[in-house]
């Protein structure tokens, strides 16, 4: 499950799994989730789907319909058209989560492993930064992500190379970062992904559900849009159902806590 939490406190990232098991007092800190979705993933997913309804599809003439009803590789370029809008229909149900963040939506990002983080301690409005790195360690190619609160939050930059004291970007930050928190991440494959605020009080099996369903309700919006623009319609109204009750299943999973509410008395007289 590609979540991770994001600690506002201390600006480090760690897997949401690792972070729930080690709980000790439930009180404190909020704490910032992440849901990544690679988009390469989600495409293949897309194709598979499609190639499962049109397996036994038919024409009034009985002839296959595989050719029409199936995405193929050269119908990337759609997939990405149409995700940009499907990518923030899904966002909706999670919204009362993350309203207070900003770009709490981002789509066709690299992203990968967090790898190192610390403090910007000069140069924050050039593309030579000053920061503290770990010697014999080269980090060009990587990307250096804003994590302290604020209007710079979440801004990024590649890193085109760097010494044991002085990252140089390829391109300066839009303003002075100086003094902020930052995160070294790995560049691998495109995601979109979704921030949200998260309290202790969350049941790993809820984020789980929510990470399902909203991964799933990804899928559907891009199949039904494809069999609208298709003009498949019976095909589409079948995956505008299976949507909404993904989006049901998300906006439910989100609300549920780590200890239920229960009803009072006994179960049984």
């Amino acid at each position: 499950m590609n979540v991770y939490i994001y600690d506002t406190s201390t600006q480090t990232y760690i897997n949401v799994a690792d972070y729930l098991h080690s709980i000790v007092n439930p009180d404190g800190d909020i704490y910032r989730l992440l849901m990544l979705f690679n988009l390469q993933s989600l495409f293949e997913d897309v194709k598979k789907r499609t190639a499962w309804r049109a397996r036994f599809a038919k024409n009034a003439e009985g002839q296959s319909l595989i050719d029409n009803l199936v995405i193929t590789d050269d119908d990337r370029d759609m997939f990405d058209d149409l995700m940009k809008t499907g990518c923030n229909e899904v966002y909706r149900p999670m919204s009362a989560w993350g309203k207070d963040i900003e770009g709490a939506i981002r789509f066709n990002v690299k992203f990968g492993d967090p790898v190192h983080g610390g403090t910007v301690l000069s140069g924050g409005s050039t593309t030579q930064l000053t920061v503290p790195l770990p010697p014999l360690t080269d980090f060009s190619g990587y990307k250096i992500v804003i994590t302290s609160a604020g209007v710079s939050i979440n801004q990024e930059r590649v890193i085109v190379s760097n010494t044991m004291d002085t990252i140089t970007l390829d391109s300066a930050f839009d303003m002075d970062v100086t003094g902020l928190e930052y995160a070294i991440f790995t560049q691998t494959d495109d995601f979109i992904i979704y921030y949200l605020n998260m309290s202790k009080e969350w049941d790993l099996n809820a984020l789980r559900d929510a990470y399902h369903e909203a991964r799933e309700a990804l899928i559907s919006y891009f199949v039904k849009e494809w069999y609208v623009v298709n003009r498949y319609m019976d095909d589409a109204q079948i995956e505008q159902g299976r949507y909404g009750s993904h989006l049901t299943g998300l906006r439910s999973a989100l609300m549920r806590r780590k200890k239920p509410l229960r009803r009072g008395g006994e179960i049984f007289s």
